[in-house]
């Protein structure tokens, strides 16, 4: 009938240790499952925390970026840049990220035509096909840049940065490097460098447009959300583009 029992009419320990349990309250489920959440939620925050890159590996990445912009100016000029793209450009970075570059020969920011006094228009299809085809590059020339950088490369003999592959019969040629940090460490982490050829700063706009929109978040939810799918599509092995995988771009 839902009543506590009565304890024993001699009383004793026994009568108190049922009066103790009549008055215990009831576990509210809502708690119990409140609980289970926040603990689930503690879980996947320390998990997804762990993927992310940490000092060491941000270092390694500041040192093989710095190795390659210096030596894109000694070879084509102070005008010369070294735009980051992908994940690092993102701000969605995981510890296994490649660091994306691409050269720049000239990497003067173009201005853009004066306003006179007109309402500023929408943004016109043509503009996006005139930038277009001012990031496209001869790929003869982007080969031939990818080999000089190459042989620089190997003519400092760097411990810190070292040729992987020259990949250069691809649509897009890429110089693929392998970094191991600022420390000379053949052992530390190795940071996977694809170096690619632009004809101009738009390149990496995409990125750039990504990260400032995750800026705009809240609590940073909206990029950890984005880790969280790519981890995801990366466990999934949907990441590899070889075999008809998305790339991590899509996700």
């Amino acid at each position: 009938n839902g009543r506590a029992p009565s304890p024993p009419a001699d009383g004793g320990p026994k009568a108190l240790r049922m009066q103790r349990r009549s008055k215990r309250p009831a576990k509210d489920p809502g708690r119990l499952k409140a609980g289970a959440s926040a603990g689930a939620g503690a879980e996947l925050g320390r998990y997804m925390a762990s993927t992310l890159p940490g000092a060491e590996r941000l270092a390694s990445v500041d040192v093989c970026l710095g190795h390659v912009r210096l030596l894109v100016r000694q070879l084509c000029g102070a005008d010369a840049g070294v735009v980051v793209q992908g994940s690092y450009a993102q701000g969605l970075a995981l510890r296994d990220s490649d660091l994306d570059v691409a050269v720049i020969v000239d990497g003067k920011p173009s201005s853009p035509p004066r306003n006179r006094g007109k309402a500023t228009p929408r943004q016109d299809p043509r503009r996006d096909g005139a930038q277009a085809a001012d990031d496209a590059v001869d790929k003869k020339h982007a080969v031939a840049l990818l080999r000089r950088l190459g042989n620089a490369i190997t003519g400092v003999n760097s411990p810190d940065l070292r040729i992987a592959l020259r990949i250069f019969s691809a649509q897009v040629p890429i110089l693929r490097l392998h970094g191991s940090g600022g420390d000379g460490d053949a052992a530390g982490p190795r940071v996977v460098v694809d170096v690619s050829v632009g004809g101009s700063l738009v390149r990496g706009a995409c990125d750039r447009c990504v990260h400032a929109l995750l800026q705009r978040g809240v609590g940073g939810v909206a990029a950890a959300v984005c880790r969280l799918v790519k981890v995801w599509a990366k466990r999934r092995k949907l990441t590899d583009t070889l075999r008809g995988g998305l790339s991590s771009f899509s996700f």
